[in-house]
């Protein structure tokens, strides 16, 4: 049996998610949260077990580079 996975899309263009969103189920993924900006994923990390994260280099506020710190400065998410 596979181990159900869910991943974090962070992109501040909703088509983009939208898309990617669908690539990952067709991929098998069972589970896919969404996020528009870094803080949004910041909160999202906080309460969801994520196996994986895509990441936007270019965000709003927070660069996408800036929120990578801080998922990787944290112990919870460190791993992913």
């Amino acid at each position: 049996m596979r181990k159900s996975l869910t991943c974090l899309i962070v992109d501040d263009m909703q088509n983009i998610r939208t898309v990617v969103k669908q690539i990952l189920f067709n991929l098998g993924c069972t589970s896919v949260l969404e996020a528009p900006s870094g803080e949004d994923a910041l909160k999202q990390l906080s309460i969801h077990a994520v196996d994986l994260v895509l990441l936007d280099c270019i965000l709003p506020q927070m660069s996408g580079i800036a929120c990578l710190k801080a998922i990787r400065s944290d112990p919870k998410t460190s791993r992913i």
